[in-house]
């Protein structure tokens, strides 16, 4: 048995990526983003990319291991044993690096293959889209041509690869794996069967084995009021003056007042109540952008509730006349 290494990016059996990929912040996570926050609990702001990719190269190392890929040609088993990213997103994604546990007679099984001239044309092909140079692109794999693929195997053979060896050996796998889509052994992960692919079924695996709370600090309501006593009552007062514009506005409007003045007043309730719901939500943001750096958090809410105090008074009445930059509510005092 022999081992040798390889990454995704040089050969692209399965797909990690958090940009551009299946598995960025937002699709996985936003529903379950929303349901934590409507039920009163506070999504911190401290994801972990890198528990993220802990996670994927063990679902990942799975994945291979129920598919068998590449069993035909003497592959004995994949495993993914790191997770990497770009420093900058651009023109890339992120990647596994893998190691593949082979046989003794797997380069000779696989060399076979690569020159059957069954796959010839679908080769050169990806050779060409994929490993040439061309203005704005400066390939640095070790083949440009299929018949570079001789002395790929050689170098393999020989231990003579230098600095490409996971280039050399990722490109044997690379048109391995296009061999397998070709016999539809293999299903790429932008075809309609998507969930057939090893990426789809990473990201079955991944979104049924794992929640949000394990990438980032979920903190319920109770431990939120007992770290930062100060929030809930901000927001049972944005509750409550949210409640209280309605009901006022309601009254309002069933007066004998002319329409202009419902329509005035309507305006100005829908512009409090518009900065009350920003106000809820700079309260839970603080707690969330901020946390655990408890004096930071405290010091936001504390400017919060003076922004508070500011706008609506000591007394916070939502529905006083006057409010600074605000229009007057005529009427609305004894509604």
């Amino acid at each position: 048995m022999k081992t040798f290494q390889t990454t995704t990016n040089i050969a692209p059996i399965i797909s990690v990526g958090t940009y551009w990929g299946h598995f960025d912040y937002e699709s996985l996570w936003s529903d379950s983003e929303r349901d934590e926050r409507e039920e009163g609990r506070y999504v911190c702001n401290d994801y972990s990319h890198r528990k993220l990719g802990e996670a994927l190269v063990a679902e990942a190392t799975t994945v291979f291991a129920h598919e068998k890929p590449f069993e035909d040609v003497g592959v004995l088993a994949i495993r993914a044993v790191s997770f990497d990213s770009p420093r900058e997103y651009n023109f890339g994604d992120d990647w596994l690096d893998l190691e593949f546990d082979v046989a003794d007679d797997f380069l000779d099984r696989a060399e076979r293959k690569v020159f059957d001239p069954r796959y010839e044309k679908r080769f050169r092909k990806y050779i060409e889209d994929h490993w040439c140079s061309r203005d704005g692109f400066i390939s640095s794999m070790p083949a440009s041509s299929l018949d570079d693929m001789h002395e790929v195997f050689r170098q393999l053979r020989e231990d003579d690869c230098g600095i490409d060896d996971m280039r050399c050996f990722g490109s044997v796998i690379a048109l391995l794996y296009e061999a397998a889509r070709q016999d539809g052994e293999l299903v790429d992960d932008e075809d309609d069967a998507f969930y057939a692919s090893m990426t789809g079924q990473l990201l079955e695996r991944f979104t049924g084995n794992h929640s949000l709370s394990e990438f980032c600090t979920i903190l319920d309501r109770d431990e939120a009021s007992k770290l930062y006593p100060s929030a809930a009552p901000m927001l049972a007062r944005a509750e409550a003056g949210r409640r209280e514009l309605a009901d006022k506005l309601a009254k309002y409007c069933e007066t004998d007042v002319p329409d202009s003045a419902k329509e005035k007043a309507r305006k100005e309730v829908d512009g409090r109540a518009k900065w009350i719901d920003d106000f809820a939500d700079r309260v839970r943001n603080a707690i969330e952008l901020w946390h655990p750096d408890s004096d930071r958090v405290k010091a936001e809410l504390a400017e919060l509730e003076g922004t508070w105090n500011g706008m609506f008074g000591e007394d916070g009445d939502v529905c006083a006349k006057d409010l600074p930059g605000q229009m007057e509510l005529p009427g609305m005092e004894g509604a």
